[in-house]
């Protein structure tokens, strides 16, 4: 027995075992969740989700009703949330939470009026997650709320990325081209 086994209850672990698994469909976007069990992949087709203890079962998918294709997926790395995944697809932001069965989104929100370009969840508001898009608007969303940003601002030229502070929950930093902008969002 190997020494990742031990540390799992669902019988003799795969991690650590390096396996080639081919798929039908074309993914370009990866997230792993919080507990680093599991994998989501994003691509036109849609979503699909792999248990690393069990690689060869086949994924549960996830289609997304959309002629574009994901930009972006991230995992929430809150164990509070453990199920709730953000898409990016175009303009639109979709957050599913995996740990229903059920495979509709639990939000569905028009961000922006051009593509989403980066996507992240605040690790410390794990019902928050910011937007960025080719537009230079970013927006955070609380995904328990409507349908509007709870903060939103401007950098004047668009942002390509976006990350929260492990920190300090009000600040933030954007990429736009080659500048970074250090939010404080109180």
């Amino acid at each position: 027995m190997n020494r990742t086994s031990a540390r799992w209850p669902y019988g003799a672990s795969t991690i650590g075992v390096d396996y080639s698994i081919k798929y039908p469909y074309r993914f370009t976007k990866m997230s792993i969740s919080p507990y680093g069990r599991d994998v989501v992949l994003g691509g036109r087709a849609g979503l699909a989700i792999i248990d690393l203890e069990f690689p060869l079962s086949p994924p549960r998918t996830i289609s997304i009703d959309s002629m574009w294709k994901i930009s972006k997926v991230a995992w929430c790395p809150s164990l509070q949330h453990h199920g709730w995944v953000g898409t990016a697809v175009n303009q639109t932001l979709v957050v599913h939470d995996l740990a229903n069965t059920s495979s509709q989104p639990m939000r569905v929100v028009r961000a922006h009026p051009m593509a989403i370009t980066d996507i992240a969840w605040a690790p410390l508001v794990p019902s928050w997650i910011g937007t960025t898009s080719i537009d230079p608007i970013v927006k955070i969303w609380d995904v328990r709320r409507d349908q509007k940003p709870v903060w939103y601002f401007s950098r004047w030229e668009p942002a390509d990325l976006l990350a929260f502070n492990n920190v300090h929950m009000h600040r933030l930093a954007t990429v736009h081209r080659n500048k970074i902008a250090i939010w404080d969002i109180r």
